[in-house]
């Protein structure tokens, strides 16, 4: 059964259900701000969201489907299938829950949002405002699946990106890094001689340079916490 069903068109409120444009508020220092969400689902207990004119839901934004086009680059049907599967599980994802397309006409795929928790106040009359505001619902497995990774994204315990890694696996990530680097330093090299060349020579080319210096860039700042952790550690041994 697909993650997401179809839902009676009158009836309560239930866990799972989701609703159509739904806002949130957030109080700062420079006042109240609005985010608007195509989508939320509703987090409160079946008890809780029958009656109570407050219930507890979940932001659903658009998943951004980068991760899904490297899927479907994968060689294969069991690398597709393994992708997916890291993609549902929410691998290196914690706070964000796949489900998938939502309406049947719309092809964007869409997540729950677990750091995006707030209330919404059910307007009376109850019977219309749900109507007109529920769309679909989560199947049975998919809210079991809910509840596991909301309790997750609560307990389990996050680490410093940096400083978590073992000293001998941190020298071989660093290492990796440092060649690949070189690696995009001799391409730039390399564009830089060929785009001098050109213009000696009075022929118009195509610049790679920007590109070229853009991902170096990038990569250096990358690597450059994990060097830096990797030098304090050699200093601590020398110390």
């Amino acid at each position: 059964m697909a993650p997401i069903v179809k839902s009676p068109s009158v009836g309560a409120l239930k866990q799972g259900d989701i609703l159509r444009e739904v806002c949130r508020i957030v109080h700062t220092d420079d006042g109240a701000k609005k985010t608007d969400f195509p989508y939320a689902v509703v987090l409160s207990r079946d008890c809780k969201a029958l009656r109570s004119k407050d219930i507890l839901v979940a932001g659903i934004k658009p998943y951004q489907t980068g991760e899904i086009l490297n899927a479907l680059k994968s060689d294969g049907f069991e690398r597709i299938k393994t992708a997916f599967s890291k993609i549902r599980d929410g691998d290196g994802s914690p706070d964000s829950c796949y489900i998938g397309t939502i309406e049947e006409n719309d092809s964007k795929r869409f997540a729950i949002q677990l750091d995006a928790i707030f209330t919404v106040r059910v307007v009376v009359p109850r019977e219309e405002w749900i109507q007109r505001k529920r769309v679909m619902s989560l199947n049975f497995s998919m809210v079991r699946h809910l509840q596991s990774r909301l309790f997750a994204s609560f307990t389990r315990q996050g680490f410093d990106d940096v400083s978590w890694w073992p000293t001998k696996d941190l020298e071989l990530a660093v290492n990796h890094g440092e060649a690949e680097l070189l690696q995009l330093q001799t391409q730039f090299q390399e564009a830089k001689s060929q785009e001098l060349r050109a213009q000696i020579n009075g022929h118009a080319s195509e610049s790679k340079l920007g590109r070229l210096k853009g991902n170096l860039d990038e990569l250096e700042g990358k690597i450059a916490p994990y060097r830096q952790e990797f030098a304090r550690r050699k200093e601590d041994v020398k110390g």
